[in-house]
């Protein structure tokens, strides 16, 4: 489970409160420790904001995006940071870019995420191959994306695989990228 770690204060402003974290939760026992909390990116306005969680098909790693962008991988026994990956699409520094849910692409195994620029609100899907780490940017400021923070992928109910197609609906706290492909004939 994640944490976020900005709550507004009583003017309404954000204020970072106390560190994000990932959190490793006994459901029996209902004990938990904290797994992993990471510093901010050197990109990032200065926090850590963990959202979304997904494990590797291939590698069996943690992989945790943070909407402060980026998305670290942990291995998943003894909660070492492995890797680190950009997610600053906008190429800004700070980042005038955050990112949302991530997941992997059940047929290419490739790690997904949406993002959206907070100049302009309009939201992007970056593709990264794992294990190489090298980013796609697959749609790219499309405006059908507003505030984009999460993305899922579909199963093909006539074959029962899932296949990554882009579409959307809107979210209550923003667009949801929801990925699915038609069925193939």
């Amino acid at each position: 489970m994640t944490t976020q770690g900005s709550v507004a204060d009583e003017e309404g402003n954000l204020e970072f409160a106390f560190s994000s974290q990932v959190l490793r939760y006994d459901i029996e026992t209902k004990e938990s420790e904290v797994f992993a909390r990471p510093d901010p990116f050197p990109t990032s306005f200065g926090f850590v904001s963990l959202l979304g969680l997904a494990v590797g098909p291939e590698d069996g790693d943690l992989y945790v995006s943070e909407f402060a962008n980026g998305i670290r991988r942990y291995d998943f026994a003894t909660g070492e940071e492995l890797d680190v990956l950009d997610t600053n699409y906008t190429e800004t520094n700070p980042s005038s870019n955050f990112i949302g849910n991530l997941a992997f692409g059940p047929e290419d195994n490739d790690l997904y995420t949406v993002g959206f620029d907070t100049e302009t609100t309009i939201g992007s899907l970056l593709k990264f191959d794992v294990p190489e780490g090298n980013r796609t940017l697959i749609a790219d400021k499309a405006p059908e994306l507003q505030r984009s923070i999460g993305l899922l992928f579909k199963a093909d109910s006539a074959s029962g695989a899932s296949v990554p197609e882009p579409g959307a609906f809107a979210g209550l706290l923003g667009t949801v990228l929801f990925l699915s492909r038609k069925k193939r004939t």
